[in-house]
């Protein structure tokens, strides 16, 4: 067996079965490049849409416009390196948050308040949106090409740096997101055999990290994997927000073990946020 301090980088694979653990992995492409740091504020945010309704007046049936709040006079902050994960029921807004935080809101939706980067007050996000990544619940992935070419045609469109750097960060982030293993198998579709649930999701990430965002807003992440792999993907999220980016995420119905990995925690219900603060004190408050 190779000893450790022989082992070339492209052999640190992170795996979920070997002897390796992967919180502590070596990273590369996590702390090697410089981030620029970004916090978010934002102050007195309310969403709200116009739902047509049609109702019973003198026996006719009428449309009438009727106000919906999605988010209720809402404000916090989300700093860079801590993780954030944004939790409560169905239909409480953590989407329509998430969405307006990383300027994926819907045109028709009306939004009142103030937001703020590093302090600054901004009217619009998008101002920095190449410093921002969105990876979405679902992952929509072409099943036919490796992570590898993925990962290497993605940088060829986004990145305007050498072909040399362009393998480099590919090789780097392949390695960190433990995603080498698998680095040359197509991930696959419902009539294509190929990579895991874990391994996809991971891919997903790697695909809006490429750019090397500051920001990075996650949509329910951990849904539909097993509890060992949604910790391991909780874990390159936590690395991320360690490397001095700003990590926000949805979660759904966390493990125990997984929400003790949490550092701040944002509970809303029904359009508004109840608790925000460290994880390890929410229970008590």
């Amino acid at each position: 067996m190779t000893s450790e301090n022989k082992t070339a980088p492209s052999d640190l694979a992170i795996q979920q079965n070997n002897s390796e653990s992967p919180s502590n992995p070596k990273r590369y492409f996590f702390s090697s490049i410089p981030i620029q740091p970004i916090d978010l504020q934002w102050k007195n945010l309310t969403v709200s849409a116009d739902i047509k309704k049609k109702v019973l007046v003198d026996g006719k049936k009428k449309t009438v416009i009727e106000r919906k709040v999605i988010l209720n006079d809402v404000s916090g902050t989300i700093k860079h390196g801590i993780f954030t994960a944004i939790m409560g029921p169905s239909g409480c807004g953590k989407t329509t948050l998430l969405n307006f935080l990383s300027a994926r809101i819907e045109h028709n939706l009306k939004i009142k308040g103030e937001l703020r980067v590093n302090s600054q007050r901004v009217n619009d996000i998008e101002k920095i949106g190449n410093l921002v990544s969105f990876v979405q619940q679902d992952d929509i992935l072409l099943g036919t090409v490796t992570p590898r070419e993925l990962f290497t045609f993605t940088a060829n469109l986004r990145l305007g740096v050498s072909p040399e750097e362009k393998k480099k960060r590919v090789n780097e982030l392949l390695h960190d997101l433990g995603l080498e293993k698998c680095a040359d198998t197509m991930i696959g579709n419902t009539l294509i055999r190929g990579i895991s649930g874990g391994e996809r999701k991971r891919t997903s990430i790697g695909v809006e990290l490429i750019p090397n965002p500051s920001l990075i807003f996650l949509d329910e992440p951990t849904t539909g994997l097993d509890s060992t792999t949604a910790l391991h993907i909780l874990e390159v999220l936590k690395a991320l927000a360690k490397s001095g980016r700003n990590v926000v995420s949805t979660i759904h119905q966390p493990s125990s073990t997984i929400f003790a990995h949490f550092d701040n925690l944002m509970l809303m219900v029904r359009g508004q946020i109840v608790y925000q603060g460290p994880a390890a004190t929410a229970v008590n408050y």
